[in-house]
This record gives structure tokens, C-alpha cells and sequence, in this order.
């Protein structure tokens, strides 16, 4: 999947034909088979943002989702770049430890670990010691809430797809702050006999 670059040649071969009743199209405005000289086909969605009303045109090879599905994954990639971001910014990987093969992929062995077990953390100490990232999970509800209220006054439905997904890909940096003292901490991260 990816984004149709401003100056494609594509012409439309085909008009699919997509649910206009299915809220997780909510925003779509085609669903096309589009190709070029050289013979080649492939689809593009066109989408239209609720909240901001920037249009977006996608183009995959995936023939059988619907198309408000292939606008909510490609979505769902810029996550990915937040865990990049986070890696970099916040846990202090921008570089890489070695110039050799090997120690590179075990810096990215490190660093998968390291993002798999932030969250991990999390919810045991939410779990044992009943404490959640109240700010980061209320800034999330608030912007969800300006968003929707932003579509009506646009005159859109607000994607279903996106008011359901309420995951957070990055951790707070206060988090990672608390797990990086805890781990150098000689108590360890809950001594209860202090």
C-alpha cells in the first residue's frame, strides 16, 4: 500500500463497487481500478479525512478489503513511525552500536524486546499496583472527542474504525522515565518494604 504520488498518469479502468452503508467506509469517496500505459492495474481509494477534509488516495494490490479498511491500515503504518520515533528520541537508539551486520540485528533484537516489555510493564503495574497513565489515556479520549465533534461540524460521520481503536503505540515518556530509574534502581521497580 502507498500513496498515490501528484503526478501519476493513472487512468480509471474500473469502477469497484463498495457498501456506502458500511461505517467502516465512512469517508470514502471511490474505489477504482486504475492503471497505466504500461499495462499494469492495481486499486486506489480515494478518502476523505472527516476532521481535516484532506483527501488521500491510496494504492494497493489488495483486491477483496473494503476500501474504508485499506484508508484505516494505511492509518494504522504511521503508528509504526511513532514506535520509530520513540525508539530514537526517547529510549536513545538513533545510532546504531556497531558498523558490522551481526551487532545490527542484535541492537534490533534489543530494541523489539524493549518495546514489547514498555508495555508489558505497564499493564502489570497497572494490574498488581492498580496505576494507569491517567494523562495519556485522558489526551487521547479529549482528542477523540474534538475529532468526532470536529467531523459533525464538517458534516462527516466520523470513521467506526478509528473511535474503536483506542491503542496507544508509543509510551509516555514519564513511563519510560519511571522504567528507566527503576531498572537502575538497586530496590528494584516496587520495593514494598521501603
Amino acid at each position: 500500500m502507498t500513496m498515490e504520488k501528484t503526478n501519476s498518469a493513472l487512468v480509471v479502468r474500473e469502477d469497484r463497487l463498495w457498501d456506502l452503508s458500511d461505517p467502516r467506509n465512512n469517508g470514502v469517496l471511490a474505489d477504482d481500478i486504475v492503471g497505466c500505459n504500461a499495462g499494469y492495474a492495481m486499486r486506489r481509494v480515494i478518502y476523505q479525512d472527516p476532521v481535516t477534509l484532506k483527501i488521500y488516495r491510496f494504492l494497493t494490490t489488495e483486491m477483496t478489503l473494503p476500501p474504508g479498511l485499506i484508508a484505516f491500515l494505511y492509518k494504522l503504518c504511521w503508528d509504526i513511525e511513532k514506535v520509530f520515533d520513540q525508539n530514537k528520541n526517547a529510549l536513545g537508539e538513533g545510532k546504531a552500536w556497531t558498523k558490522g551486520d551481526n551487532g545490527k540485528r542484535q541492537q534490533a533484537c534489543f530494541i523489539c524486546i524493549a518495546h514489547s516489555l514498555l508495555p508489558i510493564f505497564e499493564r502489570t503495574v497497572n494490574r498488581d499496583e492498580n496505576i494507569t497513565d491517567e494523562k495519556s489515556l485522558k489526551k487521547r479520549r479529549d482528542r477523540l472527542v474534538k475529532e468526532i465533534a470536529k467531523a459533525r461540524a464538517n458534516g462527516k460521520a466520523f470513521n467506526s474504525l478509528i473511535s474503536t481503536c483506542l491503542r496507544i503505540t508509543k509510551r509516555s515518556l514519564q513511563h519510560i522515565r519511571w522504567m528507566r530509574s527503576c531498572l537502575s534502581s538497586k530496590r528494584g521497580p516496587i520495593d514494598r518494604g521501603a
